[in-house]
Formats: structure tokens, C-alpha cells, sequence
């Protein structure tokens, strides 16, 4: 909840009022603070949540909310009894936990993360359990819903530091983001700087002897890329999964072979970053990934800076360097032909080959995204392909939340508003992204022509006065943009829809 600037705790006879300042400078949340909005009671319980996430420990009797020097809204607040560790909901970790599955039919809004947080399980667990390779469900469909059996989980604490998200801390303990929910019982992937989370433990889980990791197969992933990532091989990964061949497929889980700490790359080198450098890039030049040069570097983001010393880890597991060889570049080529199939600019086979119909699919790749025409993939061109095709499989999702209604201020899938849709399906999709609003997020990225639009641009919409934006949303392709409207809730427009081309302002690649 980013729109509340500030808080204050005060301390009364019969125990603390809270009082909470509004942001005046979100003109989207300022303009929408109607009453309506103001007493709708999920308005009240996300200010709630606010509070309590805050003071777990304190007897806060009231809530008074402030816009500037007006009150606006006040609240009657209890604490609940505060939860402790060993009382919360277990986790299961594999699906030999999970006994006595009960269904649940798919209603209109429903998506598989919503069902998850309903029964307390996971996606990923729902998924095994009906065959699903994907996240996409239709209403009406019948799921098998996991019921797990209570087991002990040992977990480690964590404080959120500047910078952090529920998905990078989730990697960086090889664990998932519905996991760490569950675990501190969150109702939305917002945190704060200083809060305290309880990560689950891989070393302290003593009833398995099995220390390999789980990685679920996303677009563009091929097994000799995350054979680099996770420092094995391309055979132990298909010995442990019982693959017959290289084929993969979006949303698999695929078991990763555990790796000591005393096998990862060391540190070789270091490398001063120079104008035009790109993590992409340096990892190319230098025959490494980018999850490397990450990991060695302790980065949580892509961004570097022009004179920044970068560590460069040597070898693989072995610890032994290596020019890059013919298989190696016929892979990097398999990977951009398949990224480019998925976009559709390339209709050929997957085959490694530098041929004519490869070299045209990137040259109309590199014109679609403005980039310079060459025919060949620099280190440009792979981040642009890259986003792409996060965006394409984020607008792909986008259908397993057709539905779901218009809350104020909203951020997850019980309730979105515009720029909370922009939010949630970002950083659903690993893209780092702060809470802002629709006015805030048009003064970022890069501005983009109407006929230049490509699937996950962001459109922008001056609905409320003239010049002044008040509404976001995704393109999706084929003319038409996903948004979360008051009168339908997450839905799907075209451009040229007469009541919304008549507010169109512009449009954005904000990644």
C-alpha cells in the first residue's frame, strides 16, 4: 500500500490509535477516494492488514486515516491473538504429502493462485495433481485439490532489506514465493524494508535425503541453459528427471541435481564495466551466465554501472575455463530460435543452424522492437528477445484473471485496481516492480507509437480530466488491451473501443 505516505502510533487510555497520512501526490488513489471507495470494506480490512502487519504485538483500538490535514475515514480495530511459528499451517514439499484430495470447480475470476491461498496449498502441487502443464483453467473445470498432511518445516529468519522481493528472496533460498506466503501468512506479495519472514530451510528438511531442487521450465529455457545455471550437466539433469531426449516444455518441473558450495565457480577475475556493457554481454564474452555473474556478485537486479569492478567466476562445476565451442553457440542459436517461435516471427525448426530463414526472423524482430537492423544477435537485441518473451507469457496468464473484480488500491487476485494489475502481473512474472500509479508509471520507460505497440507495452488513458492519466493497462496484441475496469473488473478491450480511444494518451515499454 504505497499510497499511505506515513503512520503514526499514539498512545490513548485503553491502549493505541493509528493514525495513517494518504498520499496526496497519487493522484489516481487522491481522485478515486470517494465515498464509496472509502467505506467499501475491503478499502477497510487492506488498511487493516496494513496495521496489523505493523504492530502484531500492540493493542491498537482505532484507525484514523488522513488526506493531507482532512480525516477522512476512522476504523474500530482489534488485534488478533498473534500466531506463532510452530502453529502455523505446515507445508507439503512433495507430493507424496498429500492425501485424500477434495474438487473444486472453477468459477468466473478464479485463477490457480487464488485456489492455492483458498485451500492453503500451492501451484505448483495443484498442478501435479490434474496433469496441468500450464496456469491456464476455464470455468467450470474440475480440480483435484491437494489436502495436505501436517509435516515439520523447518524454516530460517530473514530481514527484508532495501530493494527486496518476495520472488528474488524466494531464489535466493532455492524456494517459492507461495511457499514463503503460506509460511508467514501473507496475503499479498507487498513487504517492507525491516520485516522479519521465515524462509523455509533446505538443510534443516532431515527426512529426505534428497538435496536436489525443483526449477519449473519457463519460455525460453532449454536444458544445456539451465544445465550452465545450476552448474551441472545437460545428462545428470536427464538422468534425474528419466528424460529420453533435450525436448522441454513450458511450465514442467524439472528436479535439479544439488550441487556443495565447494564446487560453484571461484572467483578468477574482475572486470570494469565500460560504456554499452550489458550483464548479457559480458557473460557472452566471457562463456558464462548471467545466474553466475549474479550470484558471484551478490546482484539482485541487471543494472550496472559504468566504472562497477564485476567478478568473473571461472569453469563449471569442474572449476576448469573453456573457450566456447561449436555446440555451445548452436545452443545459444536453439535458444533464440525457440524464443523467436514463441513470439512468432520464426515458423522453422529448432536446429542451431545460422540459416536464411533464422537471420530474417531477426532482422524483423529487431525492426518490430526499433532496435538497429543487423540480422544478428547482440547483446541488445538477446535483452529485448528476453523481455519479450517474459511479456508474452505474462500477457498469456493474463486470461486466469478475467473477471476478477475492481477493488481500490487493489494488488492480488481477490481484487485489482489498473496500476495494481500492472503491479501484481510483473512481479508474478519475476519482473522487479514497485507499487505506483497509472500517473506515475507514464513517466517511465520508453514512449512507443501507436503502430510500434507490442504484447506487454503498457497503454495510458486520461479518463478523468484531459492530460492528466488516470488509467493503465497491457497490450495485448491484435489491437486490444487487458486493464482492470470498475464496470467489468479485469477485461479485455479493443483500442478502438468508442468509449476508451476517446481518452487514449499514449503508451510506454517500461521493460
Amino acid at each position: 500500500m504505497d499510497f499511505i505516505r506515513s503512520h503514526r502510533l499514539e498512545k490513548d487510555q485503553e491502549g493505541y490509535t493509528v493514525i495513517l497520512f494518504l498520499d496526496q501526490n497519487f493522484s489516481e488513489f487522491s481522485s478515486e477516494l470517494g465515498t464509496d471507495n472509502m467505506n467499501s470494506s475491503k478499502t477497510n480490512e487492506n488498511m487493516k492488514d496494513y496495521v496489523a502487519d505493523r504492530y502484531p504485538n500492540k493493542k491498537v483500538n482505532t484507525i484514523k486515516v488522513f488526506l493531507g490535514s482532512i480525516l477522512v475515514m476512522t476504523l474500530a480495530f482489534a488485534n488478533e491473538t498473534e500466531v506463532s511459528a510452530s502453529t502455523k499451517a505446515p507445508l507439503p514439499n512433495k507430493l507424496t504429502d498429500i492425501e485424500d484430495p477434495s474438487t473444486y470447480s472453477v468459477k468466473s475470476g478464479d485463477s490457480l493462485f487464488k485456489i492455492a491461498q483458498t485451500y492453503n496449498t500451492s501451484v505448483d502441487l495443484i498442478k501435479q495433481k490434474n496433469n496441468l502443464s500450464a496456469n491456464t483453467i476455464y470455468i467450470g473445470q474440475v480440480l483435484s485439490i491437494p489436502t495436505q498432511k501436517k509435516i515439520e518445516i523447518e524454516t530460517i529468519s530473514y530481514q527484508v532489506k532495501p530493494g527486496d522481493t518476495l520472488s528474488q528472496i524466494a531464489k535466493r533460498h532455492r524456494t517459492t514465493t507461495d511457499e514463503i506466503k503460506q509460511i508467514n501468512q501473507l496475503s499479498s506479495d507487498m513487504i517492507y524494508v525491516t520485516q522479519m519472514l521465515q524462509i523455509p530451510s533446505s538443510t534443516g528438511q532431515q527426512s529426505s535425503p534428497d538435496l536436489s531442487s525443483t526449477h519449473q521450465v519457463t519460455a525460453g529455457d532449454t536444458l544445456s541453459g539451465l544445465a550452465k545455471q545450476y552448474h551441472v550437466t545437460v545428462s545428470q539433469i536427464k538422468q534425474l528427471n528419466n528424460l529420453s531426449s533435450d525436448l522441454i516444455y513450458t511450465g514442467q518441473s524439472l528436479k535439479m541435481p544439488h550441487v556443495p558450495s565447494n564446487q560453484i565457480p571461484t572467483v578468477q577475475s574482475n572486470y570494469t564495466v565500460v560504456s554499452g556493457d550489458t550483464l548479457s554481454g559480458i557473460a557472452k564474452q566471457y562463456n558464462i551466465t548471467v545466474a553466475e555473474l549474479k550470484l558471484t556478485n551478490n546482484l539482485i537486479s541487471d543494472t550496472i554501472y559504468i566504472g562497477q569492478q564485476i567478478q568473473l567466476p571461472i569453469g563449471g562445476v569442474d572449476g576448469i575455463s573453456s573457450p566456447p565451442n561449436l555446440e555451445q553457440i548452436n545452443t545459444q542459436l536453439e535458444s533464440v530460435q525457440a524464443n523467436l517461435k514463441i513470439l512468432g516471427f520464426y515458423n522453422g525448426d529448432v536446429t542451431g543452424v545460422d540459416d536464411t530463414n533464422t537471420v530474417r526472423a531477426i532482422t524483423a524482430f529487431q525492426q518490430a522492437y526499433q532496435l538497429p537492423i543487423t540480422g544478428k544477435v547482440n547483446s541488445s537485441t538477446q535483452q529485448e528477445l528476453e523481455n519479450a518473451v517474459i511479456k508474452q507469457d505474462l500477457v498469456n496468464d493474463m486470461s486466469n484473471y478475467t473477471g476478477v473484480p475492481y477493488v481500490w488500491g487493489g494488488t492480488n487476485p481477490s481484487g485489482f485496481d489498473c496500476s495494481g494489475f500492472v503491479y501484481f502481473m510483473f512481479n508474478q512474472h519475476d519482473v522487479e516492480m514497485t507499487r505506483s500509479t497509472s500517473s506515475s508509471l507514464y513517466h517511465t520507460g520508453t514512449s512507443i507509437s501507436k503502430n510500434n505497440l507490442q504484447p506487454g507495452d503498457l497503454v495510458f488513458f486520461a479518463v478523468n480530466q484531459p492530460g492528466t492519466i488516470s488509467h493503465v493497462g497491457f497490450y495485448t496484441g491484435e489491437n486490444s488491451f487487458v486493464s482492470a475496469t470498475s464496470s467489468k473488473g479485469i477485461w479485455e478491450y479493443d483500442m478502438d473501443n468508442a468509449y476508451w480511444s476517446n481518452y487514449y494518451e499514449g503508451a510506454k515499454r517500461v521493460f
